[in-house]
């Protein structure tokens, strides 16, 4: 059974500085030490099974100038125009100005998006799951 988040606790800072007291999620950061900018999501879905699993939380950097730094394989939390919030897997597209999404979740297809549709892209640099 997973322990429930407070998630309107939840605050901006550098990973390595986060604590789980009491069921909320924290950290100790200043607001000088926000550079490079990092957060906390929660995972929603099944796509990203078994890695991923609904109720966990994936620390993220953003990337501000990510259409020039975009590691294929590495896993990210998407932002796009329509309002999504996509955790995926970035594959290099055969299509020009195209980034393909994967899941890890064998059970999920792929599906492409044009990169004049990413408002945001952050970098997933770990994860906080907590079981009891």
């Amino acid at each position: 059974m997973r322990k429930a988040f407070n998630t309107s606790n939840v605050q901006f800072g550098h990973p390595n500085q986060l604590s789980i007291d009491d069921n909320v999620i924290s950290n100790q950061a200043n607001e000088s030490e926000l550079l490079p900018h990092y957060a906390i999501y929660p995972v929603y879905g099944e796509s990203m099974s078994p890695r991923y699993k609904p109720g966990d939380r994936v620390i993220v950097k953003e990337y501000p100038h990510f259409f020039q730094y975009i590691r294929y394989g590495e896993v990210y939390f998407i932002f796009t125009k329509n309002e999504e919030r996509i955790l995926k897997r970035i594959r290099k597209s055969d299509r020009e100005g195209f980034i393909k999404l994967t899941s890890i979740n064998p059970d999920y297809d792929d599906f492409e998006v044009p990169l004049s549709h990413i408002t945001k892209i952050f970098i997933v640099t770990g994860i906080v799951s907590i079981e009891n």
